[in-house]
């Protein structure tokens, strides 16, 4: 008879995760509601990728340009998403299965304010890159792009993305036309 496996094998954790979208956004909280009755391990919401237009509003046809007229919310519709966000992180209080950061909503809702060309996509060719994402290089160091040479060590900080350094860069690209000139014109998307 074969020996038993002392070795437990660690159970695989499942995660809900959900796509925000103006055709499901008022139903966010009951789609949160019916998530955690399923015994997930977790819950995570996420908002539309639009990475093909990041880098400005060059090159963009009309077939895109209409993918991009169907994510974005009006007004009215972003107040109302707020409201869910705060909804849904009470409802979470007890049951901990968010598996983002509160801080993470009012990041979506700037998301979405900027898809209506608040401040970042379309204008004076601004990218989105250091606003949502992370690059982490082979030293294990963290940038908010690969052209901006700023970076922090990434084991060390439990949130890279909100690290002070981080945010006051995203404020020097809102804020400063030469800041942004001296780092993006680097990069290829922003070549003429």
């Amino acid at each position: 008879m074969a020996k038993e496996n002392k070795k437990r094998i660690p159970l695989a954790k499942v995660v809900f995760s959900c796509l925000i979208q103006k055709r499901n956004f008022n139903r966010l909280k009951n789609i949160y509601l019916l998530a955690s009755k399923t015994k997930v391990d977790g819950i995570f919401f996420r908002v539309p990728e639009l990475k093909e237009f990041c880098f400005g509003d060059h090159n963009i046809n009309k077939k895109d340009r209409k993918k991009i007229k169907e994510a974005q919310f009006n007004e009215k519709e972003i107040k109302e998403l707020n409201d869910i966000f705060i909804d849904i992180r009470k409802s979470d209080s007890q049951r901990k299965l968010l598996l983002q950061k509160p801080t993470i909503f009012k990041e979506y809702i700037k998301y979405f304010k900027n898809l209506n060309g608040e401040k970042i996509l379309f204008k004076d060719k601004l990218c989105k890159v250091p606003f949502n994402s992370l690059v982490i290089d082979e030293s294990e160091r963290a940038h908010l792009c690969f052209y901006l040479p700023f970076s922090i060590s990434f084991d060390k900080i439990k949130d890279p993305l909100n690290s002070k350094l981080f945010k006051n860069i995203r404020v020097k690209l809102l804020k400063n036309k030469k800041f942004r000139e001296k780092y993006c014109s680097a990069c290829l998307q922003f070549s003429k």
